[in-house]
Formats: structure tokens, sequence, C-alpha cells
């Protein structure tokens, strides 16, 4: 007997792989290069450090973010995968959508603009 198998939006999967708060902003900060997780956190200051690494955790199961220990300063470092910078012009997009949808929505940045 084969087992049947479950059929899936895409839409659905996007959502389900970067839903949540915090996966979109990570990846907008990495969209602008290597950064180490002290500097992640303090360029999203409203995410918890436990919160930030479960994010990092499945964004690297899912293979947008590669993680590697820099031994010469002991930093942790995260960066974007091919998959990883292959959504960002879709996110961009998105963005300026939601912008244009909702002109009178006054949105909170979810990310320091500060360097």
């Amino acid at each position: 007997m084969t087992k049947k198998k479950t059929l899936i939006c895409p839409l659905t999967k996007f959502t389900k792989i970067l839903g949540g708060k915090w996966k979109i902003p990570i990846l907008f900060v990495l969209s602008k290069g290597e950064t180490h997780y002290g500097k992640l956190h303090f360029l999203i200051p409203k995410i918890s450090k436990k919160v930030l690494s479960e994010n990092l955790q499945l964004l690297q199961e899912h293979k947008f973010i590669k993680r590697k220990l820099n031994v010469e300063d002991n930093k942790v470092y995260y960066k974007l995968t091919k998959r990883g910078e292959s959504i960002i012009p879709i996110l961009k997009d998105i963005n300026i959508w939601i912008k244009n949808t909702y002109p009178n929505e006054n949105f909170e940045p979810s990310i320091s603009t500060e360097k």
C-alpha cells in the first residue's frame, strides 16, 4: 500500500518557512553582508537572544543562511546562501507592494538603520 502524498500550496510553504515576525528582518540585515551574532542582535533591537538563535537555526535548516565560527575573534558569523540571496528581491517587491497598497499605514521598521 502506498502512502498518499499531501499536497501543499507553494504560498503556504513560503509562509510556513518564512512566516513569523523575525525571519524576514534577519534576512534583510544579512542581505547587507556577513554579520556576527552580536551585531545582528544590535540591528534587530526588539528580538530576544533566544528568539534570534531559534530563528537563525530555522533559517540554517532551510538553507537560507550559513553559520561559521571565526577562530581568530571567536565570533559566530552568518551570511546568506544562494537561496537566501535569491529571496531578497522578492521580499523587497513585497515590501514595496505593501507600502503602495496601504499608503496611510504608519509602518514601524523591524530593524535598526544604525551601523
